[in-house]
């Protein structure tokens, strides 16, 4: 992880050259504590497309500030280089963001599927980011990914320009499979577009991920879905709505339909 980490860092050293770059800002690896999803018996990983603007803000007018978030990492933005002294701090910095000041308006929507799970991106204290499963047992810790760029943009990725997102995408090439690789996930979560899933994810029979050959599909209607997948090597995808940015927020009577996507799929 720590070659990773230096070599995207200074892959991405000129990265407010690149289209709507947040600055000041840093790359966003991950988010969450590496330590405790490496040392969890299921091994989950949420997945979106590229970070948002308000993780370097808190409100509209406000200009963008890395201490917000990671302040561990305040010191770095301007880095070319990492050493290893900095990256140990910027791994700290990453590792303590669901137990410093997450932006819990979106991820407590990846939080809800998680409970389900028996997870939760912060085990310790799961009320910063309004869990619901209060009374279960959460013993698995998530960490959070992006597709195309750990960069935040403004706008986000749906708002830009198709030849704003090339660009984005040339020059992060290969980060999310090099991450994946290294995360070795059990579970994968993610709520975006038909046509993202299946760019990206095939199923076990090596066939793209689509509605039609999902192992597990509970539709309601085009706004209101949760499927899941079997993919190789014994690994589970789930996909569900996203609505307005809003992953699963659409997604009514969730827990029953996750206990039916859990035993279609064998999971736990």
């Amino acid at each position: 992880m720590k070659t990773f980490i230096s070599s995207y860092w200074t892959k991405l050293a000129n990265r407010y050259s690149l289209p709507n770059v947040v600055d000041p800002s840093i790359p966003i690896l991950w988010f969450g504590d590496m330590k405790a999803y490496e040392e969890s018996e299921l091994k989950i990983v949420t997945v979106g497309l590229n970070p948002s603007c308000w993780e370097f803000k808190d409100n509209k007018n406000a200009p963008y500030d890395i201490t917000l978030r990671f302040p561990k990492a305040t010191q770095l933005w301007n880095y070319q280089t990492l050493t290893a002294k900095d990256v140990s701090a910027y791994s700290d910095a990453m590792n303590d963001y669901f137990k410093h000041r997450p932006y819990s308006k979106w991820f407590k929507h990846n939080e809800r599927v998680l409970n389900e799970l028996c997870a939760s991106y912060n085990v310790q204290a799961p009320d910063k980011l309004i869990s619901e499963n209060k009374n279960d047992i959460l013993k698995h810790t998530a960490i959070h990914v992006d597709i195309y760029a750990p960069l935040a943009t403004d706008p986000v990725w749906g708002g830009m320009k198709k030849r704003e997102r090339s660009v984005l995408c040339s020059a992060c090439s290969g980060m999310f499979d090099d991450l994946m690789n290294i995360l070795n996930p059990d579970i994968i979560i993610i709520a975006v577009n038909q046509t993202e899933i299946a760019k990206h994810f095939v199923n076990a029979k090596g066939n793209k991920c689509t509605r039609h050959n999902a192992d597990f599909d509970s539709t309601n209607s085009p706004h209101d879905y949760l499927r899941g997948f079997n993919l190789d090597n014994g690994k589970k995808l789930i996909w569900g709505t996203n609505s307005n940015g809003q992953p699963f927020s659409s997604v009514k009577d969730l827990s029953l339909r996750m206990t039916s996507l859990k035993q279609q799929l064998n999971i736990l």
